[in-house]
């Protein structure tokens, strides 16, 4: 999927742009959206799966572009909200089979509303109203209906949200096996606040601030923004422009990551290896102040 120079607007008298000239290339794999909270990260996966009007911009997906052929993108791209609806009184198995029959236009084949289900712990619950699934088997029935439809592109708005530890990497173990599928899908990408898993599971990363694209590439690539400006620093010794990510109880020292202009260094600061979240703080504290680690002045509009 590709994306120039992408713009949404709030509604209302007084509307300010959402989204500003956001520009990506989503590449094969797992990719993480991060961002902090009002930063247009929804508005941005609804744009891209058709959901919302273009106000300005290009989205293409394989050589499909939304402005030509709007019907045959969105049927190439999955969107999953955060809070997927389910109709209470329909079983697992109508969702799955009454979404295949709308799409194809035929009764869809029996065995691969049975693979649907399999595939993401459903098939027990084939004969249960929605109605009776629990928070997080309802996400998985919304995943099986979008694995369903085969797309090759899908967006997947905090699908962890509310999972407790073991379902949240289950679901991300199931998402990584989906890459692997043949008729799977090629580009997956990820709103999320949970850098650690985003750490562990993601190839890529792509970061909002304030409507606007401010980093994408690998996910060690977002961590590297704080490269030497991560240390331990022993209680009471101040730090300009630091913010305190963590405590060492053991040596009764902070870990601090400078997202000033200029980091400091020497004794009494350790060194330590930057984590992912430690790279989104500078990154977002950098964009939001209006500068970048070597001293441009962030473009703002």
């Amino acid at each position: 999927m590709k994306v120039r120079g992408l713009v949404q607007y709030g509604h209302g008298v007084e509307a300010s742009e959402i989204l500003h000239e956001v520009t990506l290339d989503l590449r094969t794999g797992l990719t993480a959206l991060v961002g902090p909270n009002g930063a247009g990260k929804t508005t941005l996966l609804r744009s891209l799966a058709g959901i919302l009007p273009l106000e300005e911009g290009h989205i293409e997906v394989g050589d499909v572009a939304m402005q030509d052929r709007p019907t045959a993108v969105r049927r190439r791209v999955g969107y999953l909200p955060q809070f997927p609806g389910v109709y209470r009184r329909l079983t697992v198995w109508e969702h799955v089979w009454r979404q295949q029959a709308w799409l194809l236009g035929h009764a869809p084949e029996q065995e691969d509303i049975r693979t649907a289900l399999r595939h993401f712990g459903l098939l027990h619950r084939a004969d249960w109203s929605a109605g009776r699934l629990s928070a997080s088997e309802r996400r998985w029935l919304a995943l099986a209906m979008l694995w369903a439809r085969r797309v090759p592109v899908m967006l997947l708005d905090e699908p962890t949200a509310g999972l407790d530890l073991e379902e949240r990497l289950a679901l991300w173990d199931v998402l990584a096996a989906l890459l692997h599928e043949p008729d799977g899908p090629r580009a997956i990408l990820v709103t999320t606040h949970l850098l650690d898993e985003v750490a562990r599971f993601c190839s890529d990363a792509m970061m909002l601030v304030q409507g606007r694209m401010v980093y994408q590439g690998p996910v060690a690539g977002l961590a590297g923004r704080a490269q030497g400006r991560t240390w331990y620093v022993p209680r009471g010794v101040p730090v300009a422009d630091a913010v305190e990510v963590g405590v060492d109880l053991a040596e009764d020292r902070r870990l601090v990551v400078s997202v000033g202009e200029r980091a400091e260094g020497g004794a009494p600061f350790t060194p330590r290896a930057p984590r992912l979240l430690d790279g989104y703080l500078v990154v977002e504290r950098q964009w939001l102040e209006g500068r970048w680690a070597d001293g441009r002045r962030a473009p703002r509009r």
